[in-house]
């Protein structure tokens, strides 16, 4: 038409067109989205918003939904473990009766049968018994055990051992000591509670004994010597132990009973470092009769005493053997010069 020289009139595309023509003219710009597809993203994401929300809301448990669980308080109760008692043993009891001062001495040995790893602790009382149902007419060694038929544990012998220890009591008995028929040990644990009772036969006399001769007015008449004495050191032990021979020199019609101590001696040193056999036989720098070795003989007895010691014994030069009735009067005392090598 243009050609022919007709106005050609203005054509207008259609609105698809005309957008396509413009967008096909426009510049290129990378990841650009149209309207469109952001509204429809948009439309995705809010429904799976709502998705989600609405999964939680389904999990998550209402106040209802949750049964309610009684309260209640819970007590667990530890079983205490069992402690079971010390296993103790007493060995036979020995009485050494002094009619004219009206005493009386009992001698045992108590004993840990038990495991050994912990020391056991006690207390020892003797009880004399004439009538074993009326405790009112016992009588308690040592003295003030036993008050108006009642035993008091802490007024005995207290100990502590590992493996054994030996017992000496003594008490008063006065003009009743041919009425008791029986001597029962009692041995109680650290708190007072009983863990032994063991029943002795017994028969004292009003008439001096053959022992008592030994110890009492009738000891003048009796000649104790002491021979063959010797004396060695175990390097490897730590043990000392004398040797020696008690022999009654006087009349052999009656036994004699008593105990014997060694002590070693420098007289350049502290009595109070001297050392004693058996242990435990010296106080303060002197023996000590009643932790001595008892002997009880008509004729001679040939006694070893044994000591430990962790000091050099090579300092003592004198060894000096104690002989004691059994009322602890001496006897004999005879010295001996030692030559000891660590």
């Amino acid at each position: 038409m243009k050609k022919a020289g007709l106005p050609v009139p203005d054509r207008q595309l259609p609105t698809a067109l005309a957008k396509t023509e413009q967008t096909a003219d426009a510049p290129q710009t990378p990841n650009a989205i149209t309207a469109d597809e952001q509204e429809q993203r948009v439309s995705a994401a809010n429904q799976q918003s709502a998705l989600v929300q609405a999964s939680e809301r389904a999990i998550e448990p209402t106040a209802s939904a949750v049964p309610e669980v009684a309260r209640r308080d819970i007590h667990l109760e530890r079983k205490a473990p069992t402690i079971e008692p010390p296993t103790i043993a007493v060995g036979e009891m020995k009485l050494d009766h002094s009619a004219s001062q009206g005493r009386v001495k009992a001698t045992f040995r108590v004993s840990n049968t038990g495991p050994r790893s912990s020391p056991v602790k006690g207390w020892c009382v003797v009880a004399l018994k004439s009538d074993p149902a009326d405790a009112d007419t016992w009588m308690g060694l040592p003295d003030d055990a036993l008050v108006d038929g009642k035993i008091d544990p802490k007024k005995g012998n207290n100990f502590r051992i590992s493996r054994f220890i030996d017992m000496d009591m003594e008490t008063t008995v006065g003009t009743r000591s041919d009425s008791f028929t029986t001597a029962t040990v009692y041995v109680f644990d650290d708190a007072g509670a009983i863990l032994l009772e063991k029943d002795f036969p017994i028969a004292l006399s009003l008439a001096p004994s053959g022992s008592e001769t030994a110890v009492g007015g009738e000891a003048a008449e009796l000649t104790i010597a002491v021979d063959r004495f010797k004396i060695q050191y175990d390097t490897s032990t730590n043990i000392l132990r004398a040797m020696f021979q008690v022999s009654n020199t006087g009349s052999r019609s009656s036994p004699v009973t008593g105990r014997c101590v060694v002590v070693l001696k420098n007289e350049q040193i502290s009595p109070e470092t001297w050392l004693a056999l058996p242990d435990g036989a010296m106080m303060s720098g002197k023996p000590y009769p009643a932790k001595g070795k008892l002997f009880k003989i008509s004729r001679f007895k040939n006694m070893t005493i044994e000591a430990s010691t962790e000091n050099d014994p090579s300092v003592f030069d004198n060894a000096v053997v104690y002989v004691f009735g059994m009322d602890g009067g001496m006897l004999l005392e005879k010295a001996y010069p030692v030559r000891l090598n660590r």
